[in-house]
Order: structure tokens, then sequence, then C-alpha cells
């Protein structure tokens, strides 16, 4: 069996049975989405139930203060805390919680076309964090320019330093940095944790899909989307005998290095040991974007369309084949995959891949060619194809042209 075929075959296999992580569950009545109920339990700490607490759910595709009435649902927490929002539609959704005392929180998740019931468990409240940071752009601070919190309705101005301090829910929230409150030059998942850092932002919008800083085996956009890790997979499918070292292990966690070796916080580090005797030999890295955006079939498509470059830091020794997996093409049932080489160096470089560098995909089982203009409209997951033997490094996986809602859509 052929490279491509194996490749092929994990990617319909992983396609058809990977599960996703966020809180999605049908209740087997065999009613529509019209009928569909999201239901959780208000907690303050210490596990104490809540009730009389305002729970909000709304769309995540849209700027905060834009958002209609129409496209929110409220209803007030029971004396068991519990709470449940019935018709809510297909998409992804932010859940927010207040309180009288100014206690909140904030979850997120996806609702498919499928979906009949979403348990969202325990909400536990708490008093809003603090966030602080700077925000640069282009390298200087962005004075000026506004802050939005995509979800709910607030917004901070920077200050001249670049500066800014908002107090929020804690967790991960998705900021907007807004340029005379028209340009958007960059959405960013940011959490109380992140306090201090520094919001890069830039004059093309940009979406970090992965930094390895958080040592989780998830990408950077697993919070927004509701799921999305490293795998790896390898000839041993057909019998060969290659490896990855160190794991491989879904999550790839342990081959994340935060040694002075890293590019900066952490990298990931993969050795591919390639069994040069097998006939069709190959092993490979990839990261979904999302575990899945349909509870039934388990597939995850996003348009990539705007995407004008990827980026990602990387260094080592031999060659890597940096691949995009995408959705079967018109009739055909085989996924095409978009792949490009990429030569290796001793030392940490940046890797660009242009959208208009791309080569056309090769349908083995009609030989039917597929240009990336017809197929990056639904793409799922990247992959680190190596078919000789390579050591890896990476860091800083960057989609150009897009910002990070627009996975939302």
């Amino acid at each position: 069996m052929s490279i491509v075929k194996a490749v092929l075959l994990f990617c319909c296999i992983t396609l058809l049975f990977r599960c996703s992580d966020a809180p999605l569950a049908g209740n087997g009545t065999g009613t529509d989405i019209g009928e569909a109920k999201v239901s959780g339990c208000v907690k303050l700490p210490g596990g104490i139930a809540a009730e009389n607490v305002t729970v909000t759910l709304r769309k995540q595709d849209y700027v905060p203060f834009s958002v209609s009435p129409k496209d929110q649902k409220k209803v007030v927490s029971g004396k068991n805390g519990s709470f449940a929002i019935t018709q809510p539609g297909k998409g992804y959704y932010l859940l927010e919680l207040i309180n009288r005392d100014s206690l909140c929180a904030i979850k997120r998740f996806y609702i498919s076309g499928n979906d009949t019931g979403v348990m969202v468990g325990d909400c536990m409240i708490d008093t809003p964090a603090l966030f602080t940071g700077r925000v640069f752009k282009d390298g200087t601070p962005a004075s000026g320019a506004s802050l939005l919190v995509l979800g709910i309705d607030n917004e901070g101005t920077i200050q001249n330093d670049g500066f800014f301090s908002m107090r929020l829910p804690r967790g991960e929230q998705l900021l907007r940095v807004m340029i005379n409150d028209q340009y958007s030059t960059r959405d960013v998942l940011f959490s109380n944790d992140n306090s201090g850092d520094t919001i890069h932002s830039y004059s093309t919008p940009v979406t970090v899909l992965e930094d390895f800083e958080n040592r989780d085996g998830l990408n950077a956009l697993t919070t927004l989307l509701g799921g999305g890790s490293w795998w790896a997979f390898t000839d041993s499918v057909n019998g060969g005998k290659s490896r990855i070292l160190p794991t491989a292990e879904p999550g790839l966690v342990e081959a994340i290095d935060s040694t002075s070796n890293a590019y900066r916080g952490g990298s990931l580090h993969c050795q591919f040991q390639i069994d040069q005797s097998f006939n069709a030999s190959f092993a490979l890295i990839g990261v979904d974007f999302s575990n899945s955006k349909d509870s039934n079939s388990s597939k995850s498509w996003f348009d990539l369309s705007k995407m004008t470059a990827f980026t990602f830091m990387a260094k080592g020794s031999g060659t890597i084949y940096v691949q995009f997996t995408c959705r079967p093409f018109g009739s055909s049932t085989e996924y095409p995959v978009y792949e490009i080489p990429v030569n290796l160096t001793s030392g940490w470089n940046e890797c660009t891949i242009r959208s208009s560098d791309i080569p056309n995909a090769l349908l083995t089982s009609s030989a039917q060619i597929i240009s990336w203009q017809s197929g990056n409209s639904a793409v799922s997951n990247i992959n680190f194809l190596a078919k000789s033997t390579a050591d890896v490094w990476l860091d800083d996986l960057i989609i150009v042209g897009l910002n990070a809602s627009d996975f939302l859509n």
C-alpha cells in the first residue's frame, strides 16, 4: 500500500470514529434540533447551589454590542441551581452566568445539527479576575486601540504604552484588537493565567494554531472550538516498523520540550525512525482543528480559503512533508491531501508555505487532480510526515489571513 493511500485510510478511520471532548449528548428521543435543550447547574465556590443567577446563551460568532435580543436567550437558575434553555439551534455558543453579587462564569461549546440535548454540567461562578497585559501592533504599542471581548458586552481601551487592564470572568476569553473601531488586527484567546503577557497583532490577521506553551496536547483553538488535539500514525498499520520518539501516544505531551533547546516556552520535538526495509515506509504527526463539529460523523471541516500562508518555526535534520487534509471532493470518498516538502536545518528558521504555492492533490482512486482552491474551504487537520529518518522541532504554527473567530463560521 502506498504512503498516500495509507494516510488517506487513516484520515478516513480517524474522521469516522473520533469523538469530541465537547459536552454534547443526544437524548435519543429522535426529536430534531428545534427541540434541543441546554441544561446545567450553577454552583458557588465550595459546591453550593446558586439560585437566582441570570444565565444568558449567545451565539459566539459576533462582535460585541451587535447581537440582537432575538439571538440571546435568558433564564434564571432555580433553588437547586439548575437551569434549562430550549431551542438554541445549531452553532457555537457562549454561556454567561451573572448574579447580583458580581459573581460570574463563562462556558463555550458547539451544538451540531444532530444534538437534541446538551448538558454543560456544573458552572462554577466566582469573582471576576483581573486580565492585564500589553498589545503591540507591528512591533509598537497599539495606543488608543480598542480591546473587545467577543461574546460578552465588554471592551477596554489600550493605553499609550500598550497596557490594558480588564476584570472578566475567569478562564479563557476571546479578545479582539480593533484599530479605529473598524479594523480588526487579531483575535486571541487570553486567560487570567496569561496576565502580564504581550499580545502581538499585525496588519494582516493571524491565528495561532499552536505554540505548545500549555503542554496539554491540545491545539490553541481547542477552548474556542470544543476540541482538537495532536496525534501520531505510522506504517505499522500495514506491517512496517517505523517509530516516533519519544512518544506516539495521543496528545504527544511527552514530546513537548521546555528546555533551552525550545524556540520559546515549549516546542514539539519528535524523532522519526523510518523502517527503510518496508516498501511504503512513513510516520507522521498531526493536529486536528477540532475533534468534531458533528456529533454523529465526527468530522470537522474549516474554511481556510482566506489563508494566505501557513508559517511555523522549525529546526532539525532531514525532510518533512506538510500536509493539509480536506473533505472528499464531489462524489469521491477519498480525502484530498495537499503535500509540501520542507528541508530542515540545524538552527531555528521560520518556514512559510504560501497558499499560492500549495500544489494540487491527486485522488489515487480516480487520478483526479484537485487544486488547493477547490479543496481549501473544508480542511480538517495539518500533518507533518516523514518518509525517511528525520529529527523535527516545531513551534508557533500560525495561519495567516484568518482571525480565530473565522473558525466559528
